[in-house]
């Protein structure tokens, strides 16, 4: 049971890097979750943080938001 949680959670990983390089951070997260709540490495937890700061980072800028001017 262990092993197979400890499969699923890297297959979850690396479906959010390839979401990371697809550029959808978002989705990322959410599978990094998923991932965290199967197997909580602490690899995947860092690269949890990383995605989680650059969003807030991105919302904090107003990434997407009309620039005046």
């Amino acid at each position: 049971m262990a092993q197979r949680a400890e499969r699923e959670g890297h297959a979850l990983v690396g479906s959010a890097m390839h979401c990371l390089s697809l550029d959808d951070p978002d989705a990322a997260e959410r599978l990094l979750r998923r991932a965290l709540a199967l197997h909580a490495a602490p690899e995947t937890l860092a690269l949890w943080h990383i995605v989680a700061a650059s969003l807030r980072r991105s919302d904090d800028a107003g990434v997407g938001e009309p620039q005046n001017g």
